[in-house]
């Protein structure tokens, strides 16, 4: 999966100068090799034009790379992974 900074045409060196920091630890944090905190993420986010956003998912539910793969398959399983809900549990019945 292309990072931000790929998806920007950024090089490694130029994202570095933007953050304020070496071309190294972004070689580092793009490896594995080093956690960013909330904070970095924020701050990479923010240089190469992209929101962060951080979700929570109950463990039943079926991730993004599952709902992929799903929707590219002929045997379209989508409809067994989507909640249905009749209302929002944030408003009310609908009107009627």
């Amino acid at each position: 999966m292309p990072t931000a900074r790929e998806l920007t045409g950024l090089s490694q060196r130029r994202l570095a100068a933007r953050l304020g920091t070496s071309q190294p630890t972004i070689a580092t944090i793009e490896s594995g090799n080093r956690t960013p905190t909330i904070r970095t993420l924020m701050r990479i986010a923010g240089a190469t034009g992209f929101e962060l956003v951080i979700g929570l998912r109950s463990p039943g539910a079926a991730s993004p790379k599952t709902l992929g793969a799903l929707v590219k398959s002929d045997d379209d399983g989508l409809a067994d992974y989507i909640p249905m809900r009749a209302t929002s549990p944030f408003e009310g019945p609908p009107d009627r």
